[in-house]
């Protein structure tokens, strides 16, 4: 089942679209609402964790300022001045964000398969070309890819649940996954911090066996 992964400008009517093209291929529908807060906030966009292996599309949604900024002052209740400049806002502080986690820029086209914007055609229609690529992406890609996929969604959720524990939090650490073999690498992982993201990690839906690599920085450890 390919993985449709948007990303949007504030105003782009992201959820709507979402649903619609997730009720025409029976496919289940996911907002960042979904997600733990924690893990949300550091991982603020999904969309480029998608890996590039042919299994998913990266989707970036855009629309004009006017337009956005008309669809946020209704949805929010907001007057059009302090809607445009809520629109403005969000706009740097994402891809200030964005900047800052993953080093790329979040208008560049180069990190998408495709940008759309949604207020040049029927919402309808979009969502029908968004389903149609999907159907071809399950039909095309072979075993090898949903591999890579599978193991790119194993090394994330490895990584939320280290992000989540409370004695390692936001500690600087790699997570790599290959047919279901974890590695994790990170400073001052040796005991008794190895076997507290051994124990982590193999929790994890998916994970086979686990191997932890000690940098010889000390792992700066998050307070209880």
């Amino acid at each position: 089942m390919a993985i449709i992964a948007m990303t949007q400008h504030i105003g782009t009517r992201a959820v709507e679209l979402g649903r619609l093209t997730a009720d025409l291929l029976g496919y289940r529908f996911l907002t960042s609402d979904n997600l733990y807060a924690e893990v949300a906030e550091h991982y603020h966009s999904i969309t480029l964790q998608v890996p590039r292996c042919g299994c998913g599309l990266r989707v970036r949604l855009v629309g004009s300022l006017e337009e956005r900024t008309k669809a946020v002052a209704s949805d929010e209740k907001l007057a059009i001045a302090v809607a445009e400049r809520r629109v403005r806002d969000y706009d740097r502080e994402l891809r200030a964000r964005v900047q800052t986690l993953y080093n790329l820029d979040l208008d560049d086209p180069v990190n998408f398969d495709l940008m759309i914007n949604t207020y040049t055609l029927p919402l309808t229609m979009q969502a029908k070309l968004l389903a149609e690529l999907a159907l071809d992406i399950d039909q095309t890609i072979g075993p090898e890819n949903w591999q890579q996929m599978r193991d790119a969604a194993v090394a994330a959720e490895v990584h939320a649940a280290l992000m989540l524990h409370p004695k390692i939090g936001h500690a600087p650490l790699e997570v790599q996954c290959a047919k279901g073999r974890v590695q994790v690498n990170g400073p001052g992982l040796v005991p008794p911090w190895d076997g507290l993201i051994y124990d982590v990690a193999r929790q994890v839906e998916g994970v086979q066996a686990v191997e932890v690599v000690a940098d010889e920085q000390p792992m700066p450890v998050r307070p209880s």
